[in-house]
């Protein structure tokens, strides 16, 4: 038995410990930036938005076959009815031959 040697689980010198950090202040900042980034976020899909209306509104306005092809193909997809039971219905019968 004189030649097993203890050692200590937990080195206590040596070893540099950063300081604990709050994590309250860590909490309250994270939550401070996602609201800065939820705000960004709805900045920027309004600037889209209004581009894409400012698109649809020069289309609409001017008179030339390439954008009245365009306002026909805008229409059609706007005004194109999607029944839902019918998708479910083709999708559960692919599932099935799957």
């Amino acid at each position: 038995m004189d030649d097993i040697v203890f050692r200590q689980r937990y080195p206590r010198y040596g070893v540099q410990q950063n300081p604990r950090k709050s994590r309250r202040s860590s909490r309250r900042r994270r939550e401070n930036e996602d609201r800065l980034n939820l705000v960004q976020k709805i900045v920027v899909q309004t600037v889209i938005c209004a581009l894409i209306l400012l698109v649809a509104a020069a289309i609409k306005n001017i008179d030339s076959p390439v954008t009245n092809y365009c306002k026909g193909k805008i229409k059609g997809m706007l005004s194109y009815n999607v029944d839902i039971k019918s998708v479910f219905g083709q999708i559960d019968s692919f599932l099935e031959n799957a």
